[in-house]
């Protein structure tokens, strides 16, 4: 995973996202959202470690990063099982086709709780072993991006990590949301030992995510791996990739100085 850190750290960019994308930009038309990608590709991009991407609008993108490369693996959005929630891998879509895009890494965003009934961990454990699995096979690391969903967010994301660090994942980085304070960031650093975490910005805005990366860098974490604190608010504006040269790129330059202090 050094390729895709600068010095040891993470300063990454997501563009994988999709659904969430389609409703901030209000549009559905494929050549639209893949042009407003691009722009934040090649605006804010330039600046990251790694640039991840979708293999739905990523394909056409892939040609055009200057940066090591990650691609998802999971569909948009997750399954709905009696308030419980299963992530389901993008159909016709693998870890050997996204190498051969360029991928340098792999990511897998995963919905767990801890305390949901046996048959909906058994599915979740099962699409990890898969990835992991079909990671070391391609060999290309694998980054573990886990979201916990109503319950205790400390406790469910040890519990997550105490899971999921087994050496049978294959998990190369987990990529996690911010646990809440300094001691649940030491706590976390110290289960998982030698694989680096980095922290998910989950939308939330950008004086919220810096001030928590602020706390997890002390704890331990590796850097970030965000998107859409960096850059949503572009998306309501006219010109786009002029707020991106300026502001997002302000942004992300904001959170890789937290990462590098």
């Amino acid at each position: 995973m050094k390729k895709l850190t600068v010095k040891g750290k993470y300063f990454m960019l997501a563009l994988d996202q999709r659904g969430s994308f389609r409703r901030m930009l209000k549009t559905s038309t494929k050549k639209k959202i893949i042009s407003v990608k691009k722009d934040i590709l090649e605006t804010i991009g330039k600046h990251s470690s790694a640039i991840l991407l979708d293999p739905v609008y990523g394909k056409d993108l892939a040609k055009f990063v200057k940066k090591p490369l990650l691609f998802c693996m999971e569909k948009s959005g997750y399954e709905k099982y009696k308030g419980y929630r299963k992530t389901k891998l993008q159909p016709n879509w693998n870890v050997k086709k996204a190498k051969k895009l360029g991928a340098d890494a792999i990511k897998l965003n995963l919905f767990y709780k801890p305390n949901a009934p046996e048959k909906i961990l058994e599915h979740q454990k099962k699409i990890v072993l898969k990835i992991g699995k079909e990671c070391k096979k391609n060999k290309i690391p694998f980054l573990l991006e886990i979201l916990t969903y109503n319950c205790a967010k400390s406790t469910s994301i040890v519990k997550s990590v105490l899971e999921f660090k087994q050496t049978k994942y294959n998990v190369a980085v987990f990529k996690l949301e911010y646990p809440g304070n300094l001691k649940t960031c030491k706590k976390i650093t110290k289960i998982i030992g030698k694989i680096p975490w980095v922290l998910l910005s989950a939308g939330k805005p950008m004086k919220t995510f810096s001030s928590g990366l602020k706390i997890a860098m002390k704890g331990g974490c590796s850097g970030f791996l965000a998107g859409r604190a960096i850059w949503q608010k572009g998306l309501k504006t006219k010109k786009k990739r002029e707020w991106f040269e300026k502001k997002g790129v302000k942004n992300i330059k904001e959170l890789i100085s937290i990462v590098r202090k």
